[in-house]
């Protein structure tokens, strides 16, 4: 599994991965010394292919899905996630596109 990570970020002190082969997200638990424990599979109500890249903001992970040009804003409760397209992908659109130019 994390021979085939793409996406790392921390979410509210939370560690979490995608896969960008298996199309998974993973919560990555880590101890207080820094250990990191079993990788703990998020289900997705709605398909993520090829998350080719995250990043966190505003309390949802922002996932780019390799060649399709589509930006997921997920939110993560416990080990369910969200898709909410509608509401982040004009902002994290205008996101990805000036961190890429500036």
């Amino acid at each position: 599994m994390f021979s085939r990570i793409d996406g790392i970020t921390f979410l509210d002190g939370t560690l979490y991965v995608n896969n960008v082969f298996s199309n998974n997200l993973y919560r990555i638990p880590v101890d207080a010394a820094g250990k990191a424990g079993q990788p703990v599979d998020i289900w997705m109500d709605q398909p993520v292919k090829g998350p080719d890249g995250m990043r966190a903001a505003n309390g949802k992970l922002l996932v780019a899905e390799n060649g399709s040009g589509k930006i997921s804003g997920i939110t993560v409760n416990g080990r369910r996630a969200r898709d909410l397209p509608g509401r982040v992908r004009q902002w994290s659109h205008r996101l990805v596109v000036c961190r890429f130019c500036c």
